[in-house]
Parts: structure tokens; sequence; C-alpha cells
């Protein structure tokens, strides 16, 4: 009888080990399911922001680039102006700068893909 009383209970002791231990795997895969989620939507967010970066980098870079032509341009078109009035000078022997200002108003009419730069610049 004892004997019997001895394994009731430690089959009874059996079950709520078992019981515990199933409960708190229970919660360890819970654990591991919400820590899986949310490295899954850090993974997804740091993939947004590389994509992010990339299109950052690229539309500064054309930026930069385009600007540079833009001032490259400005450049170009105040060399031109400079040696278009140096000869100007030169061929008339004077300083009227506006004839001058009439000449290169209608130079600038012959180079259409400058004109907007020339004119921005130089019309001030």
């Amino acid at each position: 009888m004892q004997s019997e009383k001895n394994q009731d209970r430690d089959q009874l002791d059996y079950k709520t080990l078992l019981a515990n231990a199933k409960q708190a795997l229970k919660l360890e895969y819970h654990k591991s399911a919400a820590l899986a989620s949310q490295l899954q939507a850090i993974k997804t967010q740091l993939e947004q922001v590389e994509a992010e970066n990339k299109i950052l980098r690229e539309s500064a870079y054309e930026d930069v680039v385009k600007h540079f032509e833009a001032r490259t341009q400005a450049a170009e078109a105040l060399a031109l102006k400079t040696e278009v009035h140096k000869r100007f000078l030169e061929a008339n022997g004077c300083k009227d700068d506006e004839s001058f200002d009439t000449l290169w108003d209608s130079i600038k009419t012959y180079i259409p893909q400058v004109r907007e730069e020339i004119n921005g610049i130089f019309d001030e």
C-alpha cells in the first residue's frame, strides 16, 4: 500500500513536472516567435533604408554633376563674353560698353544652348 502511494505520488509529480515543462516550452516558443517577428521587421526596415540610401546617393551624385555642369557652362559663357568683349574693344579701339552690350545681345541669340545661362548670369 505504501508502495502504491509512493508510485501514485511519483506519477502525480511526473505529471505536474511534465505540465510545467510544457508550459515553459510554450512560453519560450512564443518568446522566440515574437523575437523572430521583430527580427524580420528589422530586416525589412534595414532593406528599405539601404534602398533609400542607394537612391539618395545616386540622386546626390546626379545633383552634384548637374551643379558642376551648370557652373562649367556659366564659366564658359563668361569666358566667351570676356573674349568677345576684348576683341570688340581691340577692333573698335574704344570702350563703348553700350554698343558692346547691343552686340552681345545679338550674339546671344545665336547661341541657343547657353542662352538661359548667359541671360541669367549677365543680365544682372
